[in-house]
């Protein structure tokens, strides 16, 4: 693996630090790098065809057209067009392909694009990583982090950390959610870093879906912005540990802070209502879903049936939405 350049200047020659120097100020182990195998490069002849006329020529169009590259075929075409105008070298053209090929599922053209980088920004590093979740391969995702932490050219943001928090969730890695948190600490404690409220939420999310809901709690409790973001992190992750009656408590908590409703708190607070046979939480849990707007939601008006029937009050709710049953379900609800 060649080493990492930082962004802005040449390419050093002295060998990477050693991996007790790289992973001291962060306190663990990182794995070694991964080694890469020699990707397919596509066909000589796709390289060498001339782009049509209605190419674009310069950098502000080629970087325009990236941004907004619909399929694989046009991402390809960009591509020749690329390298035929000179710009394979350019940081931002490359990474903008690297995100795409990305974007579109093709991420062995996402890394080898990367690799062939004469320095790296953290657009393309985030563009892989975000990669790697989107087809669900999460374990090179982390790998990619930790690789990105020992380089140290750039700092790990919100665009890096969500994905990579998504990945933890998705392979109930705990372990490996704790020493991602552990990056975000160092990093805002050094100063190279601010507190995000959706990194939080992400985390919150993360450890309650891995079982250790105290510890998303925790975090919870020490956000210093709570907002409906946060406060439906913790209600997810709650129902996932399937604490019915903390999801119940959760929401009048909800409620006295001054907090509305929207569809997916709703959803998921009636559902744990029958679930508990809480009937009147659910029935004014209903009336706020009237009041916000969100009743009509086919989400919310399948969890007010299911609520009514187990606390064996069907008739509540035609009475209280005048409407035919048949007509707001969708189907598998009864």
């Amino acid at each position: 693996m060649k080493a990492r350049a930082v962004e802005g200047s040449p390419r050093s020659c002295s060998p990477p630090p050693s991996r007790e120097s790289s992973n001291r100020g962060h306190g663990y182990l990182l794995s070694p790098p991964r080694r890469r195998l020699p990707l397919p490069r596509p066909p000589l002849e796709a390289a060498l065809t001339p782009p049509p006329l209605s190419s674009p020529t310069r950098h502000a169009s080629l970087l325009l057209r990236l941004q907004s590259c619909p399929a694989l075929e046009e991402a390809r075409r960009l591509h020749a067009a690329l390298l035929v105008v000179g710009h394979r070298h350019g940081t931002v053209l490359v990474a903008q392909l690297v995100r795409v090929y990305a974007k579109l599922g093709d991420v062995a053209n996402a890394l080898r694009m990367f690799d062939e980088m004469l320095m790296w920004n953290s657009f393309a590093w985030n563009a892989v990583i975000k990669g790697f979740v989107y087809t669900g391969r999460f374990s090179e995702a982390l790998e990619m982090l930790w690789e990105m932490v020992r380089d140290g050219s750039v700092v790990a943001d919100r665009f890096t950390l969500l994905p990579v928090i998504k990945a933890c969730a998705a392979l109930g890695a705990v372990e490996q959610g704790r020493k991602v948190r552990e990056v975000v600490v160092t990093d805002i404690a050094l100063g190279n870093a601010r507190p995000n409220v959706f990194v939080q939420c992400a985390v919150v999310d993360m450890f309650a879906k891995c079982g250790c809901l105290d510890e998303a709690r925790n975090i919870f409790e020490s956000m210093q912005v709570r907002d409906l973001a946060a406060w439906t992190a913790i209600i997810g992750g709650t129902v996932h540990a399937e604490d019915w009656l903390e999801v119940v408590d959760l929401f009048n908590c909800i409620r006295s802070e001054g907090y509305g409703v929207d569809s997916v708190i709703a959803t998921t607070v009636i559902l744990a209502c029958g679930k508990v046979g809480g009937l009147w939480v659910g029935i004014a849990l209903h009336g706020c879903a009237v009041k916000s707007g969100v009743s009509d939601d086919i989400c919310v008006s399948n969890a007010l049936v299911d609520m009514y029937c187990k606390c064996s009050c069907i008739e509540w709710l035609i009475v209280f939405s005048g409407l035919q049953i048949p007509r707001m379900l969708s189907p598998g609800v009864v």
